[in-house]
């Protein structure tokens, strides 16, 4: 996000901290909306919805911010900005909307896991999550020496169109009558 703040927000390392922090608070709201709506039940199609939602936005954010930029901005001038506004809000949504995602994802994992060996299945759920973060982020270092930070998410967001389709048709396979 870094990367992206700095070459297509044009935003300073400041402002990147501060939509960091606006990021990680929206995904802690979004878990505790997720909670409340959720009411003590699982609704797996949050996952595939979150997905899509989180597609859309980001698509947003992208179409709004096309071109690379060599200059940044400050946070004040950044944050006084229509531009700044709109990308914080669509920062904020991403967030929000990914802690449904989360939240969702914990909740199966918990309904599926035994309970003898539900300590051990989540701790292996977060070392795979690491290990996956680490191959994630070689294959996107990879990735990036052959086309630009702009084009690696719209890779992503049609990888997260792709996986939300397949889980749907999983978790919501048509009857035929």
């Amino acid at each position: 996000m870094a990367l992206l703040t700095k070459h297509y927000l044009e935003g300073s390392a400041q402002v990147f901290s501060i939509l960091l922090v606006e990021f990680s608070i929206a995904i802690g709201l979004g878990s505790l909306v997720c909670t409340y709506l959720s009411n003590g039940q699982i609704h797996k199609k949050f996952i595939p919805a979150a997905l899509v939602g989180i597609s859309i936005l980001t698509l947003l954010m992208l179409l709004l911010n096309r071109t690379p930029t060599a200059h940044t901005l400050s946070v004040t001038e950044f944050s006084h900005s229509l531009h700044g506004i709109i990308n914080y809000g669509l920062i904020f949504g991403i967030g929000f909307i990914a802690g449904f995602y989360s939240i969702t994802g914990y909740n199966e994992l918990q309904l599926i896991s035994p309970l003898k060996t539900f300590s051990q299945i989540i701790a292996v759920s977060n070392v795979l999550n690491a290990a996956y973060m680490l191959m994630m982020n070689i294959a996107c270092t990879l990735l990036l020496i052959l086309i630009n930070l702009w084009w690696l998410f719209i890779i992503v967001i049609v990888a997260n169109l792709i996986i939300a389709y397949n889980y749907w048709r999983y978790n919501f396979p048509r009857h035929s009558t």
